[in-house]
């Protein structure tokens, strides 16, 4: 068993909430079962608790008497814990004394067939002979395992059972302990990452991507900073595990700025750990603003004419201006007319 504390340190529960159901045994027994599991999960952050639901399921035309329980990990060698299959007492095993293994039985439902002994006394005082009819025993197990006494990596898990001198066992299921998790969330990009007229008046659509899933029940606060008139709150709510989504109403300030920046805090991790808050620009959470209008400067005309101000057919005329910042689209007639090129 790896990465276990002291025994003596923890303790065990394991409690019955139906007394034992007598289930006596007789010559020639003959007997269907079925034994199966459920695992609450397969793949267990370290620490965190796996809980396996048994069904043991038995039909028999005698009463018999189910052996210890027994339950398996790592191979079915390297740990197992032994419990009473109708009262749930601990009765052997290495986690003896640990929180290790969690163990109770919530249902136990039976019936039994009715009939008569050769030679004795009706109804179940019987110990050998003819019986007519069955014994139908369900009983339903919770088990517990804290995985936090446990290593990262694979292991085995298989529950046994003697019935009548059979040993029943259940399919060997995997579980797998994930390391566990201490590295803060962190913010991959927050868009969009430029602002300019077209986003005025209308609803900005935000979307923050982070690089692990998240606690999607934390709360998440947003604003935009850095821009004139003061912050403005985003409003959202988690997309799914790793995008939040929001939006905000931006206001025509006619700027140009390359230091806003969203600001963000509260969100945490599936593993509770809070993201380092966002308070000021990043290459994750910068934001450009440009609402200003380009200016253009006077166009100057002129031609490859000898005479620069006149131009004949088949001369090349060129317009000549200068804008207060990149442009795009720009749309160029002389006369009524567009030029060959821009």
């Amino acid at each position: 068993m790896k990465n276990r504390t002291s025994n003596k340190y923890v303790s065990i529960a394991a409690t019955a909430f139906v007394v034992a159901v007598l289930i006596l045994a007789g010559r020639g027994s003959a007997y269907n079962f079925g034994f199966t599991t459920e695992f609450s999960k397969t793949d267990p952050v370290q620490g965190e608790v796996i809980f396996i639901t048994a069904e043991l399921e038995i039909e028999s035309d005698e009463r018999i008497i189910p052996g210890p329980l027994m339950l398996f990990i790592d191979n079915m060698d390297d740990f197992y814990c032994s419990f009473n299959a109708t009262s749930g007492e601990e009765m052997f095993g290495n986690c003896n004394g640990t929180e290790i293994v969690g163990f109770n039985i919530t249902e136990i439902i039976s019936s039994y067939g009715y009939g008569y002994g050769y030679g004795y006394t009706p109804g179940f005082n019987l110990s050998w002979g003819n019986w007519s009819g069955y014994n139908n025993v369900n009983i339903t197990y919770n088990i517990s395992i804290n995985t936090s006494y446990f290593a990262p990596g694979p292991y085995d898990v298989q529950l046994r059972i003697l019935i009548g001198d059979t040993n029943v066992t259940s399919e060997t299921k995997n579980f797998t302990v994930q390391p566990l998790d201490i590295d803060p969330p962190e913010v991959v990009i927050i868009m969009p990452e430029l602002l300019t007229r077209d986003d005025l008046g209308s609803p900005v659509n935000v979307e923050i991507q982070f690089d692990k899933a998240m606690n999607i029940s934390s709360t998440v606060t947003v604003s935009v900073e850095g821009i004139t008139g003061g912050s403005a709150s985003v409003i959202g709510d988690w997309h799914n595990a790793t995008v939040w989504t929001g939006n905000f109403t931006f206001s025509d300030n006619d700027e140009e700025t390359d230091e806003a920046y969203y600001a963000v805090s509260g969100a945490e991790d599936l593993a509770g750990n809070p993201m380092a808050a966002l308070t000021e620009r990043g290459a994750n959470n910068a934001l450009d603003v440009d609402t200003l209008a380009p200016t253009a400067s006077p166009v100057s005309i002129t031609s490859d004419n000898d005479n620069p101000i006149w131009a004949k057919v088949g001369d090349t005329v060129t317009l000549t201006f200068n804008a207060s910042e990149e442009i795009e689209n720009v749309l160029v007639t002389i006369d009524g007319k567009v030029p060959d090129s821009v």
